[in-house]
Formats: C-alpha cells, sequence, structure tokens
C-alpha cells in the first residue's frame, strides 16, 4: 500500500497561503501542523498531493479561542466531517 503525500501550508487558505512542507501520511501531516502552530501561532492546512483537497485545519492564531476556531485532540476543526480512519474528508 502506497502512503500518500500531504503538503502543509500557513497563512489564509482562500487568499495566498505559503507552503510550508511535505510529509507522507496523513498522521504525520497533522502532528506536523499541532508542532507548527505550538511554535508559531497561526492558521496551518493540510492539503493531499494527489487530490488537492484540503483536509484539515487549525488556527491558532487567537489566544482566545471562540468555538469556530476550536480544534479536538486529533487536531481536527470542530464541525469537519473528518475521522483520522478515512481518506479524504470535506473541509469547512
Amino acid at each position: 500500500m502506497k502512503i500518500l503525500k500531504y503538503h502543509i501550508f500557513s497563512g489564509l487558505r482562500d487568499k495566498g497561503g505559503s507552503w510550508l512542507d511535505s510529509v507522507e501520511g496523513l498522521e504525520t501531516a497533522i502532528e506536523r501542523i499541532r508542532q507548527l502552530s505550538e511554535k508559531s501561532p497561526g492558521r496551518y492546512y493540510v492539503f493531499c498531493a494527489k487530490t488537492l483537497q484540503p483536509l484539515a485545519s487549525i488556527d491558532t492564531s487567537n489566544t482566545k479561542q471562540d468555538e469556530s476556531r476550536k480544534i479536538d485532540s486529533m487536531g481536527w476543526k470542530i464541525g469537519a466531517t473528518h475521522h483520522p480512519s478515512a481518506e479524504y474528508a470535506k473541509f469547512k
């Protein structure tokens, strides 16, 4: 089974986000955006390199998070329809 690559971006998703890294495996990508957000608060996104679909995001740009910016323990934006075992998800 081939492991998919994922691209990691920072900034605004719709307005010129900056590419940061490519990693193999979705769980690795999620862990990487968690690490990046702890080191430097901001918005981070994971895209599948094959389909270019956005799969996960984390936003730590505000120290006081509102409901739309909270993440669950896996790093997924609350309200997103993704489960770690699923390959793709709808991005909210």
